[in-house]
Order: structure tokens, then sequence, then C-alpha cells
């Protein structure tokens, strides 16, 4: 099983390996050159504060599998604009979003039932922009 921990160099990787299945606590924290991330599908875990403070990054999109999005999962990211949750997901984790100030759109593969059925730890939107979330069966407010 492959894990990628935090880099040493904070220079966004070309490619995640399609074998990956962790993306450990702080892996690409201040990554300055991430403009978007899209996760491979083998992955199932992602450690808290993973993509934090990347101020280049625009996009995430995290594969279906995984089923908690950690604390701080991509706080103070201040360009994140949209995030692509899966319906796997069943708990969003304090601050995960925290200072996401561009972020206004979560993008859910799920319904707005299933949306509303995640549980969501208490300030994890903290200061973010978010104000619709898109699931495939029209949009609800977060």
């Amino acid at each position: 099983s492959l894990k990628i921990d935090k880099s040493q160099d904070d220079k966004a990787p070309n490619a995640l390996p399609a074998s990956l299945v962790s993306i450990g606590e702080g892996a690409f924290t201040g990554c300055s050159d991430l403009t978007n991330i899209t996760i491979p599908a083998s992955v199932t875990e992602i450690g808290d504060g993973a993509f934090g403070a990347c101020n280049a990054l625009s996009s995430i999109t995290i594969p279906e599998g995984v089923k908690v999005i950690s604390n701080s999962f991509c706080g103070y990211s201040e360009t994140v604009k949209t995030i692509t949750i899966p319906k796997s997901v069943t708990k969003i984790c304090t601050n995960a979003f925290i200072h996401c100030s561009d972020l206004h759109t979560i993008v859910f593969s799920g319904t707005k039932d299933e949306w509303k059925a995640i549980e969501k730890e208490a300030d994890w939107k903290l200061l973010s922009g978010l104000s619709t979330v898109i699931c495939t069966d029209g949009s609800t407010s977060p």
C-alpha cells in the first residue's frame, strides 16, 4: 500500500500514482505550485491538513471510497473554488474548509437527502465562501 507523506520541497507532483491508498497528514501543506488535484480512485484515507495553505489550488476532486473529509482538509487554501465530494463521504470534520474564502461550490455525487445525512462537525465550513452544494437532484444550501 502506497502512502504519500509531506513533500520535502513543497513542489507539486506531476501526477499521483494509481496505486496510492493514503495521503498523509499535511502531505501537500504549503505546496505553492499545486493548481488542481484529482485524487486517484485507489485512495481511501486523507490525513488532516493534507491540502492546507495551497494558495494556487483551485479545485479538488475526492474519489469515491473516501469516507471522511479530515480536519483542516484544505484549510487556508484561499484560492480553492470547487470541491467535488463523492457520496461515499459520511463525515466532514471540524474546520475542513476553514478560510477557503473563494470556495463557493461543492459538487456532490449524491442526492440532496444524502448530502443532508452526512455528519458535519461544528465549524466545518468556518470562514469559507461556501454558498451552494450541487447534488444529482438539484442544488441546496450547505
